[in-house]
């Protein structure tokens, strides 16, 4: 029989065989681009195993607490100095807002989250650690607010916002129309209707400030509920800091659609049952405030409810299980503490009912299913499968092994091997020392297993980062063990503590960065995440593109017109209550089932994404010369300094029923990838 002890040990010397066994099979099977990028895992293993054998832990306690005030007045400064920096520039003539913008990404912050990892060292007080974490984190909604005119993110936000309008000017949410599925789920637009109202802001400042106080509270919310599992305030400061640097809470203040809204209030309800389960004395009034949840969330979000199925199953049987095997054990064990399973079982059983009831979502559901695990494949290195890339006026750039080895040290691959570095860490820490955290063995069960799906996968799935922000809080009690075992190493040797304390830089500094995904130029290079070196996907509109977006709607609608684009002009034009058709393009041009084509400036500036169908995504480069060259070769029927629309010289008609936009010869070119 082998102890714990060694099997604690061996552990990362058999992640780390694995990790080069599985990279031998990557190469070998998907080829070397897609076998070097996840070679990310190796490199993170790696790292944990050096820190894990070079250094020393003791338990996670918190006995001996000394007050570190002094220097967490300095990281309230550099945060207070961070969000103050960027309005300031204006009246700077040496540093614009970007420059500013990069500094507070990769010096302040390092520093501000340097100071933190000292005072958690040195013991400070767990509130006042608490209040800096948060302090922190809205750093980078605040900046990213402070530094785009209207940030879109993955594209949800125009269309709520103007929602959010039309609610404030009608004084109803039934101005939604019914064709649209959140007429039945209006939870989200309501309530940034409501503050609107309340507090005087435009419906696009209520968006990201309700999204920012959401966030903040929800670390909050990480931290009270590992308090309540394990009884110890530090490993509720350590989770709270490990869901502050998880990217899908850190995109999600800015980001912030209904799933966001909805998972946040999922992670509430789950804390107050907890309470109620282990906290008898306030059953009452935690019920009553559970149902109001519930209600809240039965009109907010739908998928939300389908993504927490398994987490909510996992949660309630996971601990009957656990504490069964533990009672056959000699010993004592702590028991796994359980949710109360009231309050979810009505929340997931209510919006059944709901759906069945309004006859909505149910046959989507079903139908989406079904084309996404049709559509999902292993990444490769071209043939049939993966998302076409389409080019006019420009080459592809090619994928290669060289930049695929530079990818692992963008932003997405700094960030992804010091997760897993740290996860590594965490769970080797929770085996070493199953007694101490026998108690939420559940949430850390979910918590490693959940991670696989918030690491990049050589998958080509439609959807799959739904299922990430869920995950998040369990995922963050291991990051926040694997950052106790990083910052409070029992060695005082400067060069032992030294490479533990870098990568928690290097994951605090690429968590806020990765997040920053309106920064392009810090995105230039080729990312983890992608398999060709192409240009950034367009992330906000400026100034000058949104008067634009909102004359060129007013024009359209006045005219009665439709006119064909890219996805990103088409939410553009959503959020002033317009609809545009799609656009595809090959063979050297673009075809609009409309007549009419709108193009902006900004397209060669960035990857453009082409919808041509439903759940199916493409991606196009467009050079300024061939942009300028269509504008001149066919007839421009309005024109902005930003936006133009175009109709085809000689009406060309396609086979399909389209209408054909083109150039003259260029160069082209169109490749499949994964």
């Amino acid at each position: 029989m082998y102890s714990r002890e060694t099997v604690q040990r061996s552990l990362l010397v058999v992640w780390v065989v694995m990790a080069l066994a599985g990279l031998g099979i990557a190469v070998t099977v998907l080829g070397p681009v897609v076998g070097i990028k996840s070679g990310y895992v190796l490199v993170g293993f790696l790292i944990a195993s050096y820190v894990y054998y070079s250094t020393s832990f003791g338990r996670l306690s918190w006995s001996g607490s000394i007050t570190a005030r002094a220097l967490g007045k300095a990281v309230f400064l550099v945060g207070i100095l961070s969000i103050l920096i960027i309005p300031a520039t204006e009246r700077l003539p040496l540093v614009d807002a970007l420059t500013a913008t990069t500094a507070i990404l990769l010096i302040g912050l390092p520093v501000g989250y340097m100071l933190l990892a000292i005072q958690m060292r040195r013991r400070a007080h767990p509130r006042w650690l608490l209040a800096q974490i948060v302090a922190l984190y809205v750093v980078s909604p605040i900046i990213k607010y402070q530094a785009t005119r209207f940030y879109v993110g993955r594209g949800d936000t125009p269309t709520h916002v103007h929602w959010v309008d039309q609610i404030v000017a009608s004084g109803t949410w039934q101005v939604i129309p019914q064709s649209d599925f959140y007429y039945y789920f209006p939870g989200l637009q309501t309530l940034l209707g409501s503050t609107r109202l309340l507090a005087g802001f435009s419906s696009y400042d209520a968006y990201i400030l309700v999204g920012t106080i959401t966030y903040s509270a929800v670390i909050c919310v990480g931290y009270l509920l590992a308090t309540a599992i394990f009884e110890e305030r530090i490993v509720g400061c350590f989770v709270a800091l490990g869901l502050s640097l998880l990217v899908p809470v850190i995109t999600a203040s800015t980001y912030f659609y209904p799933q966001s809204l909805a998972t946040a209030i999922v992670f509430i309800l789950l804390l107050i049952a907890l309470q109620n389960a282990t906290r008898p004395s306030s059953t009452a009034s935690y019920t009553v405030l559970s149902f109001v949840l519930v209600g809240m969330l039965w009109f907010t979000h739908h998928l939300t409810v389908v993504l927490f199925i398994p987490i909510v199953l996992a949660l309630l049987v996971l601990p009957v299980i656990s504490n069964r095997v533990k009672g056959s054990l000699a010993g004592t064990i702590e028991q796994s503490k359980r949710p109360q399973a009231l309050p979810l079982v009505v929340w997931i059983a209510g919006s059944i009912l709901y759906w069945a009831y309004r006859n909505v979502f149910i046959g989507p559901l079903v139908r989406s299913a079904r084309e996404i695990l049709a559509g999902t494949v292993i990444a490769g290195q071209g043939g049939e499968e993966g998302t076409t890339v389409r080019a006019l006026g420009t080459a592809i750039p090619d994928s290669s092994a060289e930049i695929a080895a530079i990818s692992l040290v963008s932003p997405g691959g700094i960030y992804n091997i010091a997760l897993v570095g740290v996860v590594a860490l965490g769970i080797v820490t929770m085996v070493g020392s199953l007694h101490s955290y026998a108690k939420g063995d559940s949430f850390l069960v979910v918590g490693a297993i959940g991670t696989t799906l918030l690491l990049p996968l050589p998958l080509v799935a439609v959807g799959l980062q739904r299922f990430q922000l869920p995950l998040s809080m369990f995922v963050a009690f291991v990051v926040g063990i694997g950052l106790a075992r990083l910052l409070l190493a029992t060695d005082s040797s400067l060069s032992k503590i030294a490479p533990a304390f870098a990568v928690f830089l290097l994951l605090a500094t690429a968590a806020p960065v990765l997040g920053a995904d309106h920064h392009y130029p810090l995105h230039s290079g080729p990312d983890l995440w992608e398999n060709q070196p192409l240009p950034e996907h367009q992330k906000d509109f400026n100034e000058q593109e949104m008067q634009s977006l909102e004359r060129v709607s007013t024009f359209i609608d006045r005219q009665r017109i439709t006119v064909g684009t890219d996805w990103h002009s088409q939410i553009g034009l959503q959020r002033f209550g317009t609809d545009a058709d799609g656009m595809t393009i090959g063979d050297d041009q673009i075809r609009t089932d409309s007549g009419l084509l709108m193009y902006r400036q900004r397209w060669s500036d960035h990857s453009l994404r082409i919808i041509p169908e439903r759940l199916n995504q493409e991606t196009a480069i467009i050079s300024e010369e061939w942009r300028e060259n269509l504008a001149r070769s066919e007839n421009k029927v309005y024109t902005t300094n930003e936006i133009g629309i175009l109709v085809a010289r000689n009406s060309k008609q396609t086979d399909e029923g389209g209408v054909i936009f083109s150039q003259g010869n260029r160069t082209t070119g169109e490749r499949q990838t994964a």
